[in-house]
C-alpha cells in the first residue's frame, strides 16, 4: 500500500469511529464551539439567517429547486458585506460558501425558525466522505414564530444605525443565542 492510499485509510476509520460516537448534543457543542470562536464566521452565519429569513417571511424566498442556490449565493453576499465592513478581523481567505450554507439551514432547522428544512447535526458517511444530510422543501418553507422573533431581534439590534462595533457581533451573539438553544433541546438526549 502506498502512503497515500494508507493516509486515506486512516482518515476513514477517524471518519467512521466520529460518525459512530456523534450524538446531536456533542454536534451541537461543536456547532458552538465553531460559532464562539469564530466571530467572523457567526456573524456571517447570523447575518445569513436574518436574510433567509426576511426573504421567506416577505415572499420572495424561492420557492423551487434554486431555492439551496439562493441561500448560497446569498451567504456569499452576506460574507463579502461584512468583509467590507471588517478587513482587518474577517480572514484574508473566504469561509467555504458550502460551511456557511450547512451551519445556516443547521441553525434555521434545529433552532426551529423555519418549517420545510431538514438538515441533520450529526453527519453521516456516504461514499467515504462526511456529509451532513439536508433536505429542503421549497414550496412549503414557512417561517415559525422564533424564526419571526429571529428577524425581530436582528432588526432591533443590528439596524442601519448600528455602528461597525456592534453590526457583526450583534449577529454573532444572536446566533449564537440560537445555538444555545439547539443545545438545550439536545441537553437530556
Amino acid at each position: 500500500m502506498s502512503k497515500k492510499s494508507v493516509e486515506n485509510e486512516i482518515k476513514l476509520k477517524r471518519a467512521k469511529k466520529a460518525v459512530a460516537e456523534a450524538t446531536p448534543y456533542g454536534c451541537a457543542q461543536q456547532l458552538m464551539a465553531v460559532m464562539q470562536n469564530n466571530m467572523p464566521f457567526a456573524a456571517t452565519v447570523g447575518l445569513s439567517c436574518a436574510e433567509i429569513l426576511k426573504f421567506i417571511e416577505d415572499g420572495k424566498a424561492p420557492k423551487d429547486k434554486t431555492f439551496s442556490q439562493f441561500v448560497a449565493v446569498l451567504c456569499n453576499e452576506k460574507q463579502h458585506s461584512l468583509h467590507n465592513l471588517y478587513p482587518s478581523e474577517m480572514p484574508p481567505k473566504p469561509f467555504p460558501v458550502t460551511s456557511l450554507v450547512i451551519a445556516a439551514f443547521q441553525v434555521l432547522d434545529n433552532a426551529k425558525l423555519v418549517e420545510g428544512i431538514k438538515a441533520d447535526l450529526v453527519p453521516t458517511l456516504v461514499k467515504d466522505k462526511l456529509t451532513i444530510d439536508i433536505h429542503t422543501d421549497p414550496a412549503n418553507i414557512k417561517i415559525t414564530e422564533r424564526g419571526k422573533d429571529y428577524i425581530k431581534n436582528a432588526s432591533s439590534a443590528c439596524n442601519m444605525f448600528s455602528s461597525a462595533a456592534t453590526y457583526g457581533p450583534g449577529f454573532a451573539k444572536i446566533l449564537v443565542d440560537e445555538v444555545a438553544y439547539i443545545i438545550s433541546l439536545h441537553k437530556d438526549n
